[in-house]
């Protein structure tokens, strides 16, 4: 299983797995444990200045010593495409719990072409609510088409998603409860633990499967009450507070270069994943012009 992100929810996240018993496991995150994510994650103060691979790593072998683990302490971006391409071929499931959006597409667009299923999980503004979105090639919808329904959403109900820093490309890092960060990522574990399950298993495995088969593969999730659009959804219900969920049913755009027909799919080794640089292109324009 490859877990992309090693910070609050990707921690917590492949502790509960290992906990349960997953017994292989890559860890990518290009981040140092820092003092301000004691409070949410399942690092601890010895950790601070490690990599968050190698101090998550630490920390799951003296949950289960047994335990199989790749560590890669570098982003997404900056994996060669091959490597990333392997990265995602050798999981059983690829769970993307990055703070870059332009990470969580490429790991969309890798997954979904390699016929691995995939979790995506994330926190709205402040943790007052999340997201969780499942993905399983051919059988769904993708990460890029689900999205689209939240951007939807917050254009009739307001804006939930956390700030975009334009200078880095990530979400801006917010103070947020663990409690809500990890009410969020539960339903994540249980959802990747069910798409684990053997064939035919009855516990688990049909939790999952009925999901995919509903085609309502896009969860979300408050934390405080009267949250998003949900009261319109919920009214005047007795006994309704905190802690609701609605499961959405995203649609495949005809077009979409990741889950569309076949014509339309895009090969994700042959997709840029870094943005020009500007400066870079300016020189090669003026060394063009020198040597005419």
């Amino acid at each position: 299983m490859l877990v992309a992100g090693c910070g609050s929810v990707g921690s917590y996240l492949a502790e509960v797995l290992a906990r349960a018993g997953v017994g292989r496991l890559a860890l990518l995150d290009p981040e140092p444990v820092e003092p301000a994510n004691l409070s949410r994650t399942v690092y601890a103060a010895e950790d601070v200045g490690r990599p968050k691979p190698e101090a998550l790593a630490r920390r799951l072998l003296a949950v289960e010593p047994s335990i199989a683990l790749a560590l890669e302490p570098r982003a997404v971006d900056a994996l060669p495409p091959a490597a990333l391409d392997a990265r995602v071929r050798e999981a059983d499931l690829v769970l993307a719990a990055t703070d870059d959006p332009a990470a969580q597409r490429a790991l969309d667009r890798f997954a979904y072409a390699r016929g691995r299923p995939a979790l995506f999980v994330g926190l709205y503004a402040g943790a007052r609510g999340g997201e969780v979105i499942l993905t399983v090639p051919d059988r769904t919808a993708c990460y890029l088409c689900a999205t689209r329904s939240r951007h939807g959403l917050e254009r009739a109900g307001g804006r939930v998603a956390r700030e975009l820093d334009y200078g880095t490309g990530r979400l801006r890092g917010e103070v947020a409860l663990a409690a809500d960060v990890q009410h969020v990522a539960s339903a994540a574990a249980k959802l990747a633990l069910a798409l684990l399950a053997p064939e035919g298993e009855p516990g688990l495995r049909p939790f999952a499967e009925e999901v995919v088969a509903s085609g309502a593969t896009y969860l979300t999730l408050s934390t405080v009450p009267g949250y998003w659009f949900y009261p319109q959804v919920f009214g005047d219900t007795p006994g309704q507070g905190a802690y609701q969920s609605v499961w959405l049913t995203p649609a495949r755009a005809a077009d979409c270069p990741v889950c569309g027909p076949p014509e339309a799919r895009c090969d994700p080794l042959e997709v840029p994943r870094r943005a020009p640089d500007a400066a870079a292109i300016a020189r090669a324009v003026r060394e063009a012009g020198d040597g005419v």
